[in-house]
């Protein structure tokens, strides 16, 4: 049993409450639109793929690959997450996850405005003054409606089938990364998915990684969106293809970060991957999210999962810990935005100005803005595991 003998207590309470000195932190950002939780940490759909296409396929591999990582959201053991909106659609999604407030006017993905309170974006541009630290690439249109609040793009960014914004050329580097951009926009815009305002992840991807691995920013976001429009299809083999095919451009990201003049970058840079949506739990409601066309909700469509791996100077630094709160409330994704903060070491607070809710709102809605999913403490004081509840997983 645990025990803490009086003289290590009164030892730990002579020392100065300061936290361990660490590097300037980076974190990659990655959300994969409409993947279900189940097929990211219980791939039972295999058998139904192996069947129908002839072919095995392989166990998604996304949080176990690599070790020092925080699952959020298997709904096992109180792990349950939500989403932060009330439609359980995209663009919701994406503004709950980049304000942290509890989203009730957005309600659909093409009729909302852009957020009318800062965002993890605004909040990182006014902390560093540089659109080069932060650059956000997404597969879909939409998103520009989510990422920046009421002070306008401001940062690197190439949202969707609009071109790269507020990226200037200032040396031979920067000479040589547009001339890669401006043929891949060539390639990419003949070259466009059988769904409207987006251009293929693997585009995306493509521009992104280039760009991270030849700036090494503060912050990259990446959003991918193949996953949820093979859903809509109704594709399901197509649909877990595609997982594959992230979790293998993930491994090999990785891979190459770890070496060569990107290890001392890697060794600072958190990565966060979450979802924007659940979707439906069984064949017939595989395709749909949100509500379908009788207006009943989808069940399903409100589960959602993060997965955390900090960077490995904060493991060093750090007793990390997850964040006991799921236990009282589900975690939400609204909790995604002040986690991201902490991984930088920023203060994880949320918007600057609180959002206005109707009354019948705040009773309804059990949490109207999140906390970090993580807590950090010191390596060297003692540590009471009875002080909070960790979940098995």
């Amino acid at each position: 049993m645990f025990s803490l003998s009086l003289s290590t207590l009164q030892f730990a309470l002579a020392q100065p409450l300061t936290l361990p000195v660490v590097p300037e932190q980076n974190v990659i950002f990655i959300t994969l639109d409409g993947v279900r939780y189940r097929d990211v940490f219980f791939p039972e759909d295999r058998a139904f793929l192996e069947k129908k296409n002839g072919y095995p396929l392989h166990e998604f591999q996304l949080w176990s690959n690599w070790n020092g990582g925080f699952v959020f959201g298997t709904q096992e053991d109180h792990d349950e997450m939500e989403v932060g909106n009330s439609s359980a659609l995209s663009l919701p999604g994406y503004k709950a996850i980049f304000t942290g407030w509890f989203q009730f006017q957005c309600t659909d993905n093409y009729n909302c405005s852009g957020p009318n309170t800062d965002t993890l974006v605004d909040v990182l541009y006014d902390e560093w003054k540089d659109p080069r630290k932060i650059a956000l690439f997404s597969s879909w249109n939409q998103l520009r409606y989510a990422t920046e609040g009421i002070y306008g793009a401001r940062v690197t960014q190439s949202l969707g089938l609009h071109a790269l914004q507020n990226f200037k050329v200032q040396n031979k580097t920067d000479q040589e990364f547009m001339n890669r951009y401006l043929s891949l926009n060539s390639i990419y815009k003949k070259d466009l998915p059988g769904w409207e305002n987006a251009r293929k992840d693997l585009y995306t991807w493509t521009l992104a990684t280039d760009y991270l691995k030849t700036f090494h920013p503060r912050f990259t976001y990446i959003s991918l969106l193949d996953t949820d429009e093979w859903a809509h299809d109704d594709e399901r083999d197509l649909y877990f293809r595609t997982l594959n095919s992230y979790d293998e451009m993930f491994k090999k990201l990785i891979s190459e970060l770890q070496s060569g003049r990107h290890r001392h970058y890697m060794q600072n840079t958190s990565i966060v991957i979450t979802t924007d949506h659940g979707r439906g739990g069984n064949s017939f409601t595989f395709s749909e999210h949100g509500e379908n066309q009788l207006g009943i909700d989808i069940a399903g469509s409100e589960n959602v999962w993060t997965y955390i791996i900090p960077s490995a100077s904060l493991r060093e630094s750090f007793r990390i810990l997850r964040s006991s709160h799921g236990y009282e409330k589900k975690y939400s994704q609204l909790d995604i935005r002040p986690t991201i903060q902490s991984l930088l070491r920023l203060k994880p607070r949320p918007s600057s100005a609180k959002p206005q809710f109707p009354a019948v709102i705040e009773r309804m809605v059990s949490r109207l803005q999140g906390e970090s999913l993580l807590h950090f403490s010191d390596p060297k004081i003692p540590y009471n595991p009875f002080r909070s509840l960790v979940p098995k997983r």
